[in-house]
């Protein structure tokens, strides 16, 4: 089994590609090129780095095969960033391509990241009845790039799962 990993050098691709190893499967990590944080990647043969940029997922269709596909990559992630409405809106737009480059790849499933930005400011414990009301750019762009994937996965025969992740630093 082969599972492609966008945004694999960050500390949440790299902990889901020992998972991945672990498990027995072999990793395609998508890479930003000239990547600074490539060393980050572990070094093992069942790893495959291939570089292709964000915004440039197009020219990847149909040129791997895998079975899983973690779509972990977005642009602005901080600071003023996160308002940066067309940044944001981008990162949208890039998240339908990496569903396409998976159907593209054979994979069989799509697993889109989310975020705690798209709840919204909250006082109470989350929970899966917990609404989302996102403020920030970052946190509106997260919820409709979830919703959008899901529908495009939907429409395409692939499996779906949007998985938030909640506060990795603090």
């Amino acid at each position: 089994m082969i599972a492609a990993v966008t945004g694999p050098t960050g500390s949440i691709g790299t902990e889901l590609i020992a998972s991945l190893l672990e498990a027995g499967y072999g990793v395609i990590a998508v890479v930003r090129p000239d990547s600074k944080r490539i060393t980050n990647l572990p070094r093992d043969g069942r790893v495959r780095v291939v570089e292709c940029d964000i915004s440039d997922y197009e020219s990847m269709m149909g040129k791997e095969r895998c079975d899983l596909f973690f779509h972990l990559a977005w642009m602005k992630t901080s600071g003023g960033g996160r308002d940066d409405v067309y940044s944001q809106t981008d990162n949208i737009r890039y998240s339908l391509d990496a569903v396409r480059l998976a159907h593209s790849w054979g994979a069989k499933a799509f697993v889109g990241t989310g975020s705690q930005a798209e709840y919204g400011p909250v006082t109470v414990k989350l929970n899966g009845d917990t609404p989302a009301n996102p403020e920030s750019g970052y946190g509106i762009a997260k919820y409709a790039s979830g919703k959008m994937c899901g529908m495009l996965c939907s429409q395409l025969g692939m499996r779906f799962c949007w998985a938030r992740i909640l506060s990795v630093y603090g």
